[in-house]
């Protein structure tokens, strides 16, 4: 059970994430023309550089399919608008290699919401649509605020006994379920009194940037 997870032993201090003095993250998110995991394809992706403080720098590109189906419930959720994604979406190829430079960089740990259940999936189908191999590598250096949140309000302590077990401890907090268990991005942020334009949430870069406001409260809410 998760919640007799053992402490892993590490001394409290410079192995906690709160400690990196050169910690860097890529916060980031997707927006998607559905739910389907084998085939939905990425129309937004936002993502931000970050420390255990600030953003540095923050991008947001629409992704071009000219054969784009929008579902109507995603197009509803997301505010998508037809008129900007054609003036403004690059091809998806070209992005995916300014984004794939970021994420797959050594240095960075990537954070996401949910991301274990769904945009790490989203990000494969988009690298086969473009004729890249599937790649999951990053993975091992991801934080999923959906796990930090659950072990929150569980009482869990995350295993960070080694990256591999920490990645191991996340995917069971992600598959754990529990009714009135809430984890979703805009019940954290208003849960901890945030600031932040809640009304224009399902945009990836806004999304991104309440992410990284949460992350930096689990920081010191949790010994990972």
């Amino acid at each position: 059970m998760l919640g007799d997870a053992k402490p892993c032993g590490v001394m409290v201090g410079s192995t906690l994430h709160r400690f990196r003095a050169n910690a860097r993250y890529c916060g980031w998110d997707l927006e998607t023309e559905s739910l389907n995991l084998r085939f939905a394809r990425p129309f937004q992706v936002a993502y931000c550089i970050a420390d255990n403080k600030t953003i540095e720098t923050i991008r947001s590109d629409f992704i071009w399919w000219p054969d784009l189906e929008m579902s109507e419930d995603a197009a509803h959720i997301t505010r998508f608008n037809p008129g900007t994604y054609k003036l403004a979406a690059r091809p998806a190829a070209e992005i995916l290699e300014e984004f794939d430079a970021v994420i797959y960089d050594p240095s960075v740990e990537t954070v996401f919401q949910n991301g274990l259940n769904y945009d790490v999936y989203i990000h494969q189908n988009w690298r086969r649509l473009c004729g890249k191999p599937v790649d999951f590598s990053y993975i091992i250096r991801s934080i999923d605020l959906t796990t930090l949140t659950k072990a929150l309000r569980k009482g869990w302590q995350p295993d960070i006994s080694s990256p591999e077990a920490f990645l191991a401890w996340q995917y069971k907090a992600a598959t754990y379920h529990e009714k009135g268990l809430k984890s979703n991005l805009e019940f954290c942020g208003k849960e901890e009194k945030i600031e932040h334009d809640y009304g224009e949430l399902h945009e990836a870069a806004n999304d991104v940037v309440l992410m990284m406001k949460v992350y930096w409260k689990r920081l010191y809410q949790l010994e990972f």
